[in-house]
C-alpha cells in the first residue's frame, strides 16, 4: 500500500490528520453503547469497537515522541435506550462506561435530571470515583443545603465555595505536551435537587479558574463544553482564557455537544470548536498545535490559519475528522486491512459484556415487526411519521380504547420521540426504548370541550396555525377533536411539562372548571410497547409466533402439562409449544388426507 508507512509491522500509520496534540472524541452517546448495527448496518460499531480503535491508535502514537493522544467523553450518557431510560438508575450502563479509558470526562445535562442517576454516579467506587480527577464539572455543583439556608446574594462567592460534583479541571501530562482541560455545561436551568448549575459567566471570573490558567504549566487548553457549537458561552470561555493568559496565540480547542450534529468552527486564529454527532453515530478525531512546539518552530505560526481567509481550513493546524461509527470506517482510518484486524481482546470482551447486559435486562426480546420505517422528525402528517402512526393507531388502539367510552385526545411534546423505528429486522424491546426513552407517565387532565382543547393546542404551540410543520410545533394534538362547546373529550398529556399545560388550561377554562390532573397507569413507552406486541406481528415469522405463544403460556394448560414453565425460558417454552401445535396440525392433515383418499 502506497499510503502505509509503518513504524512496525503491527502499527501501520493511521489515515488521520495527526498533530502535536490529538484527541479521540465521543459525545452525546445517550446509552447507545451497543451501536445501531442490528437495524442500521452502516453504523455497526459499538463501544468495544471504539475501544479497539483507540487502543490501536494509542499503540501507534506511543512510538511517536513528538505527538500525544488523549481520549475524552463529552457527557450525556442517559436517556436513549433501555440501558438508561427515565426512572432507571443506569447502574448496568455505568459499569460499561467505567471500562472506557477516558482521560477526561465532561458532564451532560441528561445525567442531572434525576436524583437517582446522580446518586448512582456518586456511589463509592462508582462512576465518579472511577474517573476521579478526570471527571470535570467546572460549573456543576453539589447542592449545599447549609449554604442554601443562609441565602446567596453573592452568587460568585457562593458558587465558588460550593463543592463541585467532580473535579474543576485537570492537567494531562503527555510525552511531549501538557494539556489543561476544563469541563463545562451550558447554563442548565432545571436539574434535579441534588445539584446546582453555576452560570458560566460567573465561573470564568472565579479565582480558581484564573489561578489554573496563571499557575499551571501547559502547552494548550482543551475545553470540554457540553453546549452548542455556536453557543455564545463558547466565546465567553474563550475570551476569559485570552484575558487571563494575555497571549492570543495560545492554542485552545473546544469539544462541544448537546445539539446532536456534526460541525466545526474556527473561533480565531488559534482556537477552534468541533461537535461530533450523537447516539454513537460518530467517532470524532481532532488535532491541534502545541504552544511549546510552536515556539520551537516559529515558522509554523504563519500556518495556523486565518478565519478571514476563505481557505483558512486548509492552512489551519486545527484539524478534525468525523468517522462514521462503522467498523470498516474505523479500520480504514487505522490503515488496517480488514475489520477483523480492528478487534482487540479487551474490545471484544467489552462488546460481549454489552450484549450480556442487554440480554439480562430483556432488551433484545423480539416483540414484533414494523411494516415500514418510521421517522421521529419531519412532518407529523407524513406517511412515514412516528406521529402519524401514533395518532392514527397507537393511541386509539391502546389508551383511548381501553380507558374511555367517550372520545379522547392527547396533547404531547414534539420531543417525546427520540429515534426512528426500522423495518430491517424484527423489533426488540430496546427499539421501543430508543423511540420513547423518557417513559413519561400519562396524565388524565379531565373532560373538556373540543373548542377548549383546540385553544389549548394553539396556546401550547405559540398560536402556530400549521399543525403539520415539525419545525413550528412544540406539541402535537392526538385525536379527532371537533371545534365546538358541546362535544366533550377526555384529555391526556405527559407528566413532563404538566405544570405549564395545567396553567395554560386554567387560563382558558377560567375559575368555573377545576383542573385536577390524575396519573394513569400508562406511560408513553408502555403504549408503544403494548401496541407493537399486539398489532404488529411478524407475519409468517416463527419467532414472532413463538413470542406470542410464550406470552400466553402462563395461562395455557399445555404449559403446565409438559412442565416447560419450570424447566424452560418463556421463549423456549413458546418454541416448544409451537412445534407441538405444528406437529399436531400435520398429524390431523395426514389423517384427513388418508380418510379422503
Amino acid at each position: 500500500m502506497s499510503l502505509r508507512q509503518s513504524k512496525s509491522a503491527s502499527s501501520p500509520s493511521p489515515n488521520l490528520p495527526l498533530g502535536d496534540i490529538n484527541v479521540v472524541v465521543l459525545t452525546d452517546v445517550h446509552s447507545w453503547v451497543g451501536g445501531h448495527g442490528r437495524q442500521e448496518p452502516e453504523l455497526d460499531a459499538d463501544y468495544g469497537d471504539v475501544l479497539s480503535f483507540y487502543q490501536h491508535l494509542k499503540a501507534y502514537m506511543d512510538n511517536d515522541q513528538d505527538k500525544d493522544l488523549w481520549f475524552v467523553s463529552n457527557g450525556d450518557w442517559a436517556h436513549g435506550t433501555g440501558l438508561a431510560p427515565q426512572g432507571a438508575s443506569g447502574s448496568e450502563l455505568l459499569t460499561i462506561l467505567e471500562k472506557m479509558p477516558w482521560d477526561a470526562v465532561d458532564c451532560g445535562n441528561h445525567e442531572l435530571y434525576e436524583s437517582l442517576k446522580v446518586e448512582t454516579m456518586l456511589q463509592p467506587n462508582g462512576y465518579i470515583d472511577t474517573f476521579g480527577n478526570r471527571y470535570l464539572t467546572a460549573n456543576v455543583l453539589l447542592r449545599n443545603e447549609r449554604n442554601n439556608e443562609t441565602g446567596h446574594d453573592d452568587a460568585l462567592n457562593f458558587h465558588e465555595n460550593n463543592e463541585p460534583l467532580g473535579n474543576r479541571y485537570k492537567v494531562l501530562r503527555g510525552k511531549k505536551n501538557d494539556l489543561l482541560v476544563f469541563g463545562f455545561l451550558y447554563n442548565l436551568r432545571d436539574p434535579c435537587d441534588m445539584v446546582e448549575i453555576a452560570k458560566v459567566e460567573e465561573v470564568v471570573r472565579q479565582e480558581w479558574f484564573q489561578n489554573a490558567l496563571k499557575n499551571e504549566s501547559y502547552d494548550a487548553v482543551l475545553v470540554l463544553a457540553h453546549m452548542d457549537l455556536k453557543d455564545p458561552l463558547v466565546y465567553t470561555i474563550l475570551e476569559a482564557i485570552r484575558k487571563v493568559v494575555g497571549d492570543d496565540t495560545l492554542p485552545v480547542q473546544f469539544i462541544t455537544g448537546h445539539t446532536h450534529y456534526r460541525g466545526s468552527k474556527q473561533l480565531d486564529d488559534y482556537a477552534a470548536s468541533v461537535e461530533a454527532g450523537r447516539y454513537l453515530d460518530t467517532v470524532g478525531f481532532v488535532s491541534f498545535p502545541s504552544m511549546k512546539q510552536k515556539k520551537q518552530n516559529p515558522s509554523r505560526i504563519a500556518t495556523m490559519g486565518d478565519p478571514k481567509n476563505e481557505n483558512h481550513k486548509n492552512d489551519s493546524e486545527f484539524r478534525h475528522v468525523f468517522l462514521n461509527a462503522n467498523k470498516k470506517a474505523l479500520a480504514n482510518a487505522l490503515n488496517l486491512d480488514t475489520t477483523s484486524d480492528l478487534t482487540t481482546p479487551s474490545g471484544k470482551e467489552l462488546s460481549e459484556s454489552i450484549v450480556r447486559v442487554q440480554q439480562k435486562l430483556g432488551l433484545l426480546e423480539e416483540i414484533g415487526c414494523s411494516p415500514r420505517d418510521y421517522r421521529y422528525s419531519g412532518s407529523v402528517d407524513a406517511d412515514d411519521s412516528l406521529w402519524k402512526v401514533f395518532r392514527e393507531q397507537v393511541a386509539p388502539l391502546t389508551i383511548f380504547e381501553q380507558e374511555n367510552q367517550q372520545p379522547s385526545a392527547m396533547l404531547l411534546s414534539i420531543e417525546s420521540w427520540r429515534y426512528n423505528l426500522f423495518s430491517h429486522s424484527p423489533l426488540v424491546v430496546d427499539d421501543i426504548w430508543a423511540v420513547a426513552p423518557f417513559n413519561d407517565t400519562i396524565i388524565d387532565l379531565g373532560s373538556f370541550s373540543g373548542s377548549t382543547i383546540l385553544k389549548l393546542n394553539a396556546t401550547m404551540n405559540g398560536h402556530h396555525s400549521d399543525q403539520y410543520a415539525y419545525s413550528s410545533l412544540r406539541y402535537v394534538l392526538v385525536g379527532d377533536v371537533v371545534d365546538n362547546d358541546d362535544d366533550q373529550f377526555r384529555l391526556y398529556t405527559e407528566e413532563y411539562g404538566l405544570k405549564t399545560m395545567q396553567h395554560a388550561l386554567e387560563k382558558i377554562v377560567g375559575p368555573d372548571q377545576r383542573i385536577e390532573p390524575n396519573a394513569t397507569t400508562y406511560t408513553d413507552t408502555a403504549l408503544w410497547m403494548s401496541f407493537v406486541r399486539n398489532h404488529w406481528p411478524c407475519d409468517g415469522d416463527d419467532v414472532a409466533a413463538s413470542n406470542d405463544t410464550a406470552a400466553a403460556s402462563s395461562m395455557d394448560p399445555l404449559s403446565s402439562l409438559f412442565g416447560c414453565s419450570e424447566t424452560m425460558s418463556a421463549k423456549l417454552c413458546g418454541v416448544f409449544l409451537l412445534a407441538l401445535l405444528l406437529l399436531t396440525r400435520t398429524i390431523v392433515r395426514r389423517r384427513n388426507a388418508n380418510r379422503n383418499s
